[in-house]
């Protein structure tokens, strides 16, 4: 295959985005041609995301633009996922970044390589493809990727790891959950909604090390509006504990269980706050 000028590669950054409206589709640059331009809704998400939506929709989603530009035979493409809120964004964000790569000298928070780009800024977690990962398109997806970010808007979110979780967890493996989904990857207590999050309330969790050599223990805090919703959800638990969770020890405010492998749980109530830790060699 022919290799591309470098200019036309480069050219690739003339759309910009405000919020989730991107300019007319002449504004796009010389060679580069939009293919597709689609919008998804909270009704047609599956639409697009077969089996994988209703994570996205646990954390808020509202709207998807996706947009193809072509160049020859080379394909770029970018989606913007519009949440409700800066927490959502943030929370869909951590969920699929994992362990983040960050870019260098990149202007937001990122995850990343070659082949793909994921980004947060305010309720917008957006994701920019090179499909076939070639290296003479990186460039044009970094300044793809930094135009398109610099007219999102900027809100600010509340800094959740800081009021909710003690100083000490391990770098890179804090996580928001607004529901069951979110929390599924890390233990599973029970079915439904069991915490009773309605997919509002945050909880956020984090790895620390343990007291045991090697041993990682996982922290997660719900933060309820009130302390009576907190003590619903706290119920609501202990009566459809996950079958395969042993209860161990239950007070009126705390619980400790035993899981399947043999570590144990704890389950705490604390004003408007439910504190949960997972992985626990001894109690």
């Amino acid at each position: 295959m022919r290799r591309k000028p470098l200019f036309a590669a480069l050219a690739l950054v003339g759309f910009l985005v405000c919020g989730l409206s991107l300019l007319a589709a002449e504004t796009t640059p010389e060679g580069w041609k939009e293919t597709e331009r689609r919008e998804y809704t909270r009704n047609d998400l599956y639409g697009y995301i077969d089996g994988g939506a209703e994570i996205f929709l646990e954390y808020g989603f509202q709207k998807l633009t996706l947009i193809r530009y072509g160049l020859g035979k080379e394909e770029l493409d970018v989606e913007l996922y519009r949440m409700d809120n800066p927490e959502g964004a943030l929370g869909i964000y951590l969920a699929k970044a994992g362990r983040e790569t960050p870019l260098a000298d990149f202007p937001t928070r990122n995850s990343g390589d070659r082949y793909q780009i994921m980004a947060v800024k305010g309720s917008t977690f957006a994701l920019f493809n090179n499909p076939e990962g070639k290296e003479a398109l990186f460039p044009a997806l970094i300044n793809l990727a930094t135009e398109a970010l610099s007219s999102i808007p900027d809100e600010k979110g509340r800094d959740l790891f800081a009021e909710l979780l003690p100083p000490g967890f391990l770098a890179g493996t804090a996580r928001l959950f607004r529901g069951p989904l979110g929390l599924q990857p890390i233990i599973t207590l029970g079915d439904g909604d069991i915490l009773l999050q309605k997919g509002t309330i945050l909880g956020v969790l984090a790895d620390y090390a343990g007291p045991e050599k090697g041993e990682i223990q996982t922290l997660a805090v719900v933060s309820y509006p009130s302390a009576q919703e907190a003590k619903k959800a706290f119920d609501n638990l202990i009566a459809n504990l996950d079958s395969y969770l042993k209860k161990e020890i239950q007070s009126e405010d705390s619980l400790t269980f035993k899981d399947f492998s043999g570590k144990f749980g704890t389950l705490s109530l604390s004003g408007s706050r439910l504190l949960l830790r997972f992985n626990i060699s001894k109690i």
